[in-house]
Order: C-alpha cells, then sequence, then structure tokens
C-alpha cells in the first residue's frame, strides 16, 4: 500500500531556499570571475597552484574519458575497443534487424 504525504510542498515544487542560495552563489561567482579578475588572479598564482586550479577547471570543459575493454588478438595486428557494458551478440542482433527492416 503507497503511503500518501500530508504535509509538505508538492512534487516537483522547488525549495524557495535552495533556489535563494543557487542565486546568491551566481551572484557572487558573477562578481569575481570575470575573465579580467581570473586572468589577474592566475598570474599571481604560484605555478604549482596555477596547474591545480587549471586541471580543476578541465573537468568542466572537458569529457571524462569511460573505461573501456580492449580485446587483442595475438596472432594478428587485430584489436578490438569495446565502450563498458557492450553486449557484442545485442549489437549485431540490433543492426541486422535493422538491415532487415530496410531491405522490405
Amino acid at each position: 500500500m503507497k503511503r500518501e504525504k500530508t504535509g509538505g510542498r508538492k512534487a516537483g515544487t522547488p525549495n524557495k531556499a535552495t533556489a535563494e542560495i543557487k542565486s546568491r552563489i551566481s551572484d557572487i561567482l558573477a562578481e569575481h570571475f570575470t575573465p579580467e579578475k581570473v586572468a589577474k588572479n592566475l598570474e599571481a598564482m604560484e605555478p604549482k597552484e596555477r596547474l591545480l586550479f587549471l586541471t580543476k577547471l578541465l573537468d568542466y570543459s572537458v569529457p571524462k574519458l569511460k573505461q573501456t575493454d580492449l580485446k587483442a588478438d595475438l596472432k594478428s595486428d587485430v584489436i578490438t575497443v569495446l565502450p563498458p557494458n557492450f553486449d557484442r551478440a545485442a549489437r549485431i542482433a540490433e543492426l541486422k534487424q535493422k538491415l532487415n527492416e530496410t531491405d522490405e
């Protein structure tokens, strides 16, 4: 038996406190992270600090690589790269079905 909520805000209603905090943080970032201020602060940093800062920014501009599986046939020069959770047989079946659909 599913129990219904008897109080609180309705599903999908944003939390006012969270919205206000996000707005204030956004205002602070807009004020302090102008291109000019960031460039000036970067120049003032020690090389190690600068590298750490720039490395952290990479997470927001370059997608992280996902794990892949490599299968190599040692008797030939064939290397197969498979994305994680790749079901080769299911993918072949899916492609065959699509191919059959387009032939009809």
